[in-house]
């Protein structure tokens, strides 16, 4: 079953392992970072479209992204 609330908390988790911003994300995939502070702060959903390829652009299935969870990585200091 898809969660927005797992897709979003999946994508702040993998950006956050990459260390990828909002601007470097939506740089990526061709679109302003409002567009994706608002996906993250819950205000709107991506399309099917755009949720594919954030889910390409954080180096993981679309499934995993909103079905799973992600696990945080821990950096290195």
């Amino acid at each position: 079953m898809y969660s927005s609330q797992l897709f979003r908390d999946n994508m702040r988790t993998t950006m956050s392992n990459l260390g990828m911003t909002q601007r470097a994300l939506a740089k990526t995939l061709g679109t302003k970072h409002p567009h994706i502070n608002r996906i993250l702060s819950g205000k709107t959903q991506p399309s099917l479209e755009l949720a594919d390829r954030i889910a390409d652009a954080l180096g993981m299935p679309l499934p995993d992204l909103i079905t799973k969870p992600a696990v945080t990585s821990r950096r290195a200091s």
